[in-house]
């Protein structure tokens, strides 16, 4: 527990069909120093409750419950009371492997980075999954070729999970609500604010 805290914003609404294998994801990181933001968006279904049984269970868990304010809203919510030197966000219908924190601190930390980008697989209803992982390769960007990767939606999505930041990068920059596609109005705003990914 020495590593520094890292802050997990989890957004969740109507998601109980997959939120526990998500939140257990989370919870099994070979990187255990987490605060683990889980933002009930006003859900009409079980996830509030599903949340606190959490949140009982593991005290790294932090509930919490709001009306419903868009995904931006409960991004920001999380932002707001995050704690950790580091931030990252996951979406309540995702779940990552268990050494995915762990991975992308070390390379924070070896390349005295300010934002670390993971590869990601899409699987379908049809048993099918796609992937962008790009054979394994490490990037290393300039602020300038990261948003070059960002525009065209190269293997730097705008997407704003799959990204560990640097929480400082976030002091003044917040999600803008009832705006689809938040993540491209905001992401490209981090990356300039970065000397390195």
């Amino acid at each position: 527990m020495n590593k520094p805290l890292i802050t997990v914003v989890i957004p969740i609404y109507k998601v109980e069909e997959y939120l526990r294998e998500c939140i257990d994801s989370i919870l099994e990181q070979t990187y255990k120093n987490l605060e683990i933001i889980l933002v009930d968006d006003g859900s009409p279904d079980k996830c509030g409750k599903i949340c606190d049984e959490y949140a009982s269970k593991d005290d790294r868990c932090i509930v919490i419950h709001q009306e419903n304010q868009g995904l931006s809203g409960a991004r920001n919510s999380g932002i707001q009371i995050a704690k950790g030197a580091y931030i990252t966000f996951v979406d309540s219908d995702d779940y990552v492997n268990k050494d995915m924190l762990e991975i992308m601190y070390n390379h924070m930390v070896e390349e005295n980075a300010d934002m670390v980008v993971a590869g990601f697989e899409s699987f379908f209803e049809d048993g099918t999954k796609s992937s962008n992982s790009h054979g394994g390769k490490v990037f290393k960007l300039s602020k300038e070729e990261a948003l070059d990767c960002f525009l065209f939606n190269d293997y730097l999505t705008p997407c704003a999970w799959g990204k560990l930041y640097k929480t400082s990068l976030w002091k003044g920059i917040r999600f803008p609500k009832g705006k689809l596609f938040e993540d491209q109005f905001t992401i490209y705003k981090i990356i300039d604010l970065t000397q390195r990914i």
